[in-house]
């Protein structure tokens, strides 16, 4: 890496029993991210640790298929879910949209997928992503959408910008919407049609529920 490489670390305080607690990136070229590890937190994680035979992937060609710690083994090669905030929503909703996509393929027959969550996340895509990944976790399916839109977030009105781009720039999001609002959490319609970008006025002002969703991520978390 360069020296004038910028890295950011992000850690989050998380629940027990969990696995990544955090992501790196830089601004480099090319780009990277990468994924933090918590430690044992945790009885059960403990019993984790402690639950040292050894097994053999259940897939030919994982891990070179290499005898490895069965309690460690089946931690990370277990329930897939996936979490972000703001941006991190962003990265999240796409890697679980593509992952929802391979789970028929061999390399993840092994995975039980599980549900997707994000706080304050912008738009991410035009059709047919956004139908399609709904389609995936339709009730009954065993995965959820959880978008959560703390009041009047403006991130998650964008994009695009202004409401006179709609048009050229249908972005909508996927489903699973909750917004928590002063009278407690209630369930919005999936787009489209896709909630109006804010005034830059209203972004000013409500960007305030932008950093407390990010807060309010972090109390959930831990």
């Amino acid at each position: 890496m360069s020296s004038s490489c910028t890295v950011s670390v992000t850690l989050a305080k998380v629940p027990r029993n969990t696995r990544a607690c955090g992501t790196n990136f830089d601004f480099c070229s090319p780009q990277f991210m990468g994924v933090a590890y918590k430690g044992t937190n945790s009885l059960r994680e403990l019993n984790t640790d402690r639950d040292w035979d050894l097994i053999a992937p259940l897939r030919p060609g994982v891990l070179w298929g290499s005898l490895v710690h069965e309690g460690f083994y089946a931690g990370l090669f277990g329930t897939f879910s996936a979490t972000g905030h703001s941006l991190g929503g962003a990265y999240c909703t796409l890697t679980y949209g593509e992952f929802l996509r391979q789970q028929a393929e061999p390399a993840f027959s092994d995975f039980d997928f599980g549900d997707m969550y994000t706080y304050g996340s912008p738009r991410v895509c035009l059709e047919p992503f956004a139908t399609l990944v709904n389609k995936h976790t339709q009730p009954g399916s065993g995965k959820y959408l959880f978008r959560i839109v703390n009041r009047e977030d403006p991130v998650c009105t964008v994009p695009p910008r202004t409401v006179g781009q709609i048009a050229d720039y249908p972005f909508i999001h996927v489903g699973g919407a909750w917004k928590l609002s002063e009278d407690g959490p209630y369930k919005m319609s999936d787009e489209p049609p896709p909630v109006d970008p804010q005034s830059i006025i209203n972004i000013i002002w409500n960007v305030k529920n932008h950093r407390k969703s990010f807060c309010m991520n972090a109390r959930v978390g831990g």
